[in-house]
């Protein structure tokens, strides 16, 4: 019997946390060989408790076994059960043991099972669990665990998923120092998780500089990681440090040329060189030479550089980028089919703003050539005439442009300024507002149009 206890001794006592912290709780996992050993010690112990005992001795033994027998097999159905369903599992756990670990993993199933469906109330009970599992004191004064690195972590992970972006930083900050006070669980857990999700939050509410200090961390222990790249180069962008940003940019296409977003953050990156510098145009050139195998990409970097000038108000160099595009975009097959209307859109809209109506109009019935059944352009047509004067004409396209799409509400709003404008058709403007009122995309911007426009109805109509 001492052989079989001291097996028991053995085999629980590196996972009983009595001497050796193993940053988990004890649970059935750790315990199956050194069961072993009791049941062993049991075993013998029944032998010699009937050894040379009477009938009676015997039997009041064995019925003592055999009760012992049925209560832990009840035990072992109603834990069966347990195990037959991950939800009723964890939320034994939560009931019996009250362990971080449990809380972590209920929330986890709760979450996972809310997030199809957007389901608010279970996603409010995983948070609560969350703060449960944060709120169990740790064994010893400033001693933490994995599962408390990973609890601050996931309900930092929900609070930024539902909006609660600044609040999510502390849990962040949380699960970062955690990991930190204890480097054995750099070697268990993602660490270069943790810190490329804080610096991403960081991102997120407008503090690059912070980013950036923890995205680096994060490359530090996971060089390959693309997404941790990319939002440093971002943070990077956004500090004005446009060289730097470009290098880690090139970076990321040295060793994944085909990156999801990588173009469209370098096309907007570029833009933020200053005009009459060639920096802009020597890097299109080397990525027009690096992409020849898959020149759609390089499509879509002029296409996000040219938009993103066009926003920085450099109409003219946005202009001359466009046509750069316009110009070859039959080389650029793929793109050609899925863009090029939207391109035409945006370079109408450039050339307009610089004053170049004429021009805008044709770039605008070409994306109506490709696309002939799109409201923007044709409510863009109608902006055109109505500054042109022609006030028939910007009528005609503002009606066709809701007709062809009756949730579009800045063409209603459109037609009904122009309409009182003009004085014609004095009940129509009602007749929009009601059609306005059935808009199922009833967006912030549809309800601003609508009262705008009601408003406008009312002054005028006196």
């Amino acid at each position: 019997m001492t052989f079989w206890l001291a097996w028991f001794v053995i085999f629980i006592y590196p996972f009983s946390n009595l001497i050796i912290q193993i940053g988990a709780v004890m649970a059935e996992r750790f315990v199956y060989i050194a069961s072993a050993g009791i049941a062993a010690s049991i075993g013998i112990f029944v032998d010699r408790a009937t050894m040379h005992k009477s009938r009676v001795s015997r039997v009041l033994v064995l019925l003592g076994v055999l009760a012992l027998v049925i209560f832990y097999a009840r035990g072992t159905v109603a834990r069966n059960r347990d195990w037959s369903d991950v939800e009723r599992f964890w939320r034994a756990e939560v009931d019996q043991a009250r362990s971080e670990k449990a809380y972590n993993d209920l929330a986890n199933v709760l979450w996972d099972r809310a997030r199809p469906t957007k389901d608010e109330r279970l996603m409010d009970e995983s948070d609560a669990l969350l703060r449960e599992g944060l709120a169990v004191a740790p064994r010893r004064p400033g001693q933490y665990t994995n599962d408390r690195a990973i609890l601050s972590l996931n309900y930092a992970h929900h609070l930024r998923d539902r909006g609660h972006v600044e609040e999510s930083l502390q849990y962040f900050d949380l699960a970062v120092r955690i990991l930190e006070s204890m480097p054995e669980m750099k070697q268990v857990l993602p660490s270069a998780s943790f810190y490329a999700l804080y610096g991403d939050a960081l991102l997120g509410v407008g503090k690059p500089v912070e980013a950036e200090s923890y995205l680096r961390k994060a490359l530090a222990e996971d060089a390959a990681s693309v997404a941790a790249r990319t939002r440093l180069a971002e943070s990077l962008a956004k500090q004005g440090k446009t060289r730097d940003a470009v290098d880690e940019i090139r970076r990321i296409l040295a060793v994944n040329p085909h990156a999801e977003g990588v173009y469209e953050l370098l096309g907007k990156t570029l833009a933020d060189f200053a005009a009459g510098t060639d920096s802009a145009p020597a890097v299109l050139a080397e990525m027009r030479e690096k992409t020849a195998s898959y020149s759609d990409s390089y499509a879509y970097l002029v296409m996000n550089n040219a938009d993103a000038l066009r926003e920085k108000g450099r109409l003219r160099e946005a202009v001359d980028v466009y046509q750069s595009l316009v110009t070859h975009v039959d080389s650029f097959p793929v793109f050609a089919q899925i863009e090029a209307p939207g391109v035409y859109i945006n370079m109408g809209a450039a050339v307009e703003s610089l004053g170049q109506l004429d021009a805008a109009l044709s770039w605008y019935r070409k994306a109506l050539e490709l696309k002939p059944k799109w409201a923007i352009p044709t409510n863009n047509l109608g902006n055109l005439y109505k500054k042109q004067g022609n006030i028939p004409e910007a009528i005609k396209w503002y009606r066709e442009a809701v007709a062809l799409d009756p949730s579009f509400a800045m063409s209603y709003l459109n037609l009904g300024i122009t309409l009182l404008d003009s004085g014609s058709c004095p009940d129509e403007p009602r007749r929009l507002l009601t059609d306005m009122a059935r808009l199922t995309d009833d967006t912030a911007d549809n309800s601003f149009y609508r009262g705008f426009l009601a408003a406008l109805w009312v002054i005028r109509m006196g």
